[in-house]
């Protein structure tokens, strides 16, 4: 990946000084390595005398609650921008900028940063590789690339908060490479300590309650598992779509009883899915068959023109036919 990182550094300090930059990931389901990487970005573009902003929807205000250094680059709305740079980061597909998608297509220019499997293509600069760890640890090494003397502080602590969620306290997608930037990361003198705390192992009595009524409601449908999950009902309407897909599933995976496993949540006029699966790749596949993305052993999709009732028969057809294939081959 070297020369990809060397790349986009290219590409990052030729763009033209006199367009605002904005950057955004995936903005309708926010985590840490998409959030985090998108500041950190924002935060290091500055220091070199661009005009950079990181964007985030309003209503995940509140998600920054873990990150107390400098959030001056952080915007939740677009004024009718003109003549501007749009970074898209840790999103494979441009639809999940939600809000913010419509200022993608409009931006004179255009790149994407991402690490998950089945990238679109759709920026005219581009870096995608699935068997990186987190689009943080990508966005590191292309600083690397640049000047690794402007990363700051708070920089490391945002890259170190959007590896150790993604690799899900280094336990997954890792490799020695990845080990070795959080060390760095570590001797910035982040709060590493704390991070891990808030993001990764402190839990809600909500959310204990939350996965106590879902592991209760785990149905099997033919040849896999699945729970559905209404937000507007009186079980789940204080549980957020966060809470669901990032933290609840992931302990709902440590269930030895379950393999393939598939999380719908009704969300307005949406359903949201998640994918996941303990061995194989087979839950990023299926994420992509619905028009989503993500990793091998997990993923995600949103989706209005299906029903439920549909989306549980397409995955069992999806299944059935790719254990056929396999065992074809």
């Amino acid at each position: 990946m070297e020369n990809e990182y060397k790349y986009m550094a290219e590409v990052l300090k030729t763009l033209p000084k006199e367009k605002p930059i904005y950057i955004g990931g995936h903005i309708e389901t926010p985590d840490a390595d998409s959030v985090g990487s998108s500041i950190a970005l924002a935060l290091y573009l500055k220091s070199m005398g661009y005009d950079a902003k990181a964007l985030l929807d309003e209503k995940d205000n509140e998600f920054l609650f873990w990150y107390n250094g400098d959030k001056s680059v952080v915007i939740n709305s677009l004024d009718n921008p003109q003549n501007y740079t749009f970074i898209l980061l840790d999103s494979s597909d441009k639809t999940r900028l939600d809000i913010f998608e419509e200022y993608f297509d409009k931006a004179d220019i255009t790149v994407n940063i991402d690490h998950h499997e089945g990238n679109k293509g759709e920026s005219q600069y581009i870096i995608a590789n699935g068997d990186i760890s987190s689009t943080s640890e990508m966005i590191y090494d292309i600083f690397v690339q640049m000047d690794p003397e402007l990363i700051s502080q708070d920089i490391s602590t945002l890259l170190y908060a959007g590896i150790m969620t993604d690799t899900c306290c280094f336990a997954r997608r890792l490799t020695n490479r990845t080990l070795l930037i959080a060390q760095v990361l570590i001797n910035k003198g982040i709060d590493y300590k704390s991070l891990i705390r808030q993001l990764y192992t402190k839990r809600t009595m909500l959310e204990v309650h939350t996965y106590t009524k879902l592991a209760s409601q785990i149905k099997h449908y033919d040849n896999f598992d699945y729970i559905i999950v209404d937000l507007k009902s009186e079980d789940f309407k204080d549980v957020t779509l966060y809470t669901l897909t990032k933290k609840v599933s992931e302990e709902l995976r440590k269930l030895d009883t379950l393999e393939n496993f598939l999380m719908l949540v009704k969300n307005g006029n949406k359903i949201t899915g998640k994918t996941m699966c303990n061995n194989g790749d087979l839950a990023g596949r299926l994420a992509l068959y619905f028009g989503g993305g993500g990793h091998k052993t997990e993923g995600g999709f949103t989706i209005k023109n299906m029903t439920i009732g549909e989306i549980l028969e397409a995955t069992k057809r999806f299944i059935a036919n790719d254990e056929y294939t396999d065992n074809e081959e």
